[in-house]
């Protein structure tokens, strides 16, 4: 009997043995024949397995390298880096010698074993940059015309409020009066919307560069909310500046400094109800610059400036906080769709911040307003900027742009 017992386990043991080698076998086959290279890695970041793809993909060869490091053996820029401390989702993309653009993701599994996929997305690439290059050509074409509604809605906006102003002006005065308001509003946002999408795609190329200036912090904030103080008034909103005038000066890009807080004026301004509306005597929109001590990516102690923009209006929830600062993206709330826009101006603003080594940061209630606020470091770090550039070209270089 135990003779027995024995024989019908060994039996047993063969046949689950024979099932687990054929399912092996099917996933063997299945992963060969996969468009995406896989690589097994141990605890030790060692090959344990690779298909053929990966192999073409990363040069590797399964009979040579399986039990060495693949940190040695994949020669990507940032590769070994990416592979220790990359998050779930995230992606490595890069060229390789024939041109092709190879993305990689790493998959954790098991007990600290990982899984490598690398994918060959050029023909995504192409498109993407098809898409880009079709918005940009458009857009420029755009603006020649569109300038030129402006120039004759203005000009045609002039004749009538003229009209307007004789003793006895024409009776259809107060419509043409509006139809031509409406002309003229219409274009310079639809002229704000392309030169949005010409910027972006800017970015996207990696073709924005830092221009390092001095900056005095009080007269650009005030300089700047001259510029929003007309679409202010036209909405009765009060306009408050909180700058100290012996604020340190700052060396970063001016002008992308001034775009991006000129743009979170104009939100404010744009999103914030009138006292009419509100109820409430007055709606202020505060522009707070004040003086900082951050910190370097390596841990030193740097001076920074915060510059804030306060508003009144309607608030954000805060599932949607981070989501603003996406591309295309907009409130689904009612509010948001009384006014046009891309969704880009925000996605701008964050892009900006990045180039000027700073960051955005919003604290938002619904019903108790926002603050926005721009955080750069008072000089700009040169060995941080040139790694931003290079960054910047090899984005560029992805998107089909430059060949090197």
């Amino acid at each position: 009997d135990v003779f027995i017992g024995l024989h019908r386990l060994q039996r047993g043991e063969r046949r689950a043995r024979g099932r687990i080698e054929a399912e092996l076998e099917v996933f063997s086959q299945a992963a060969e024949v996969s468009p995406d290279g896989l690589v097994i890695l141990d605890a030790e970041e060692r090959i344990a397995w690779c298909n053929r793809m990966a192999e073409q993909h990363l040069g590797l060869n399964a009979a040579r390298d399986v039990g060495l490091p693949v940190a040695n053996l994949v020669r990507i820029p940032r590769f070994a880096e990416f592979l220790a401390h990359s998050a779930l989702g995230e992606e490595l993309r890069y060229r390789d010698g024939r041109e092709r653009a190879l993305s990689l993701e790493v998959v954790r599994f098991g007990t600290d074993r990982k899984l490598l996929i690398s994918s060959d997305v050029t023909q995504i690439e192409r498109a993407e940059t098809v898409r880009r290059d079709f918005v940009a050509n458009v857009s420029h074409e755009l603006r020649t015309p569109l300038n030129s509604i402006i120039g004759f809605a203005e000009l045609l906006l002039e004749t009538a409020k003229a009209d307007a102003a004789l003793p006895d002006p024409p009776p259809t005065i107060a419509k043409r009066l509006r139809y031509v308001e409406n002309i003229h509003a219409a274009a310079k946002n639809l002229l704000e919307m392309i030169n949005e999408l010409l910027e972006m795609a800017k970015l996207e190329s990696g073709k924005i560069d830092l221009s390092v200036g001095k900056m005095n912090v009080h007269d650009v904030c005030q300089g700047l909310l001259g510029l929003i103080w007309p679409q202010a008034e036209r909405k009765g909103l009060s306009l408050k500046l909180e700058a100290p005038e012996d604020f340190p000066i700052v060396e970063t890009d001016v002008k992308k400094f001034q775009q991006i807080i000129f743009n979170l004026l104009s939100n404010a301004v744009k999103f914030t109800d009138p006292p009419a509306k509100t109820g409430r005597p007055t709606e202020t929109i505060t522009l707070r610059a004040e003086k900082l001590t951050g910190v370097t990516p390596g841990g030193e102690a740097r001076e920074q400036i915060r510059v804030s923009v306060i508003d009144t209006g309607p608030g954000i929830p805060k599932e949607e906080q981070e989501k603003i600062f996406e591309k295309f993206y907009q409130l689904s709330g009612g509010h948001t769709r009384e006014h046009s826009g891309t969704g880009l101006g925000l996605a701008i603003c964050k892009e900006f911040a990045g180039i000027l080594q700073g960051e955005i940061q919003v604290v938002s209630e619904p019903g108790r307003g926002s603050m926005f606020s721009l955080i750069v470091p008072v000089k700009v770090d040169e060995a941080e900027a040139a790694v931003r550039k290079l960054e910047g070209k090899f984005r560029g270089a992805l998107a089909g742009r430059r060949n090197w």
